[in-house]
């Protein structure tokens, strides 16, 4: 592409099929990294407003949000605020581990 002009680079993209191996992958990282993005705000000691995070995340509301998070992490958004507003961090005995 090197040389051409931006519209017509532009229409070489759209070319591109709209699925494959590469957009699949890119896809589910940029879902991760939305989910990602907001466990830093998960370790407030109050439960945050769910529609406002949403949206400030980067979901379309709060169900997309809701969806995601149990699709990627196997818990909903509360759970997952649960668990990490009240525990600082997870530490196991070399006896613990099987």
């Amino acid at each position: 592409m090197k040389g051409k002009a931006l519209p017509s680079a532009a229409v070489a993209f759209e070319e591109i099929p709209p699925s494959g191996p590469l957009e699949d992958f890119v896809e589910c990282f940029c879902r991760i990294m939305r989910l990602r993005k907001l466990l830093p705000q998960l370790k407030m000691p109050q439960e945050p407003d769910w529609a406002d995070l949403a949206l400030a995340g980067g979901f379309s509301d709060q169900a997309h949000l809701i969806h995601e998070c149990v699709a990627l992490a196997g818990v909903t958004p509360r759970q997952l605020w649960r668990e990490r507003a009240h525990v600082g961090f997870l530490q196991y005995e070399a006896s613990d581990q099987r």
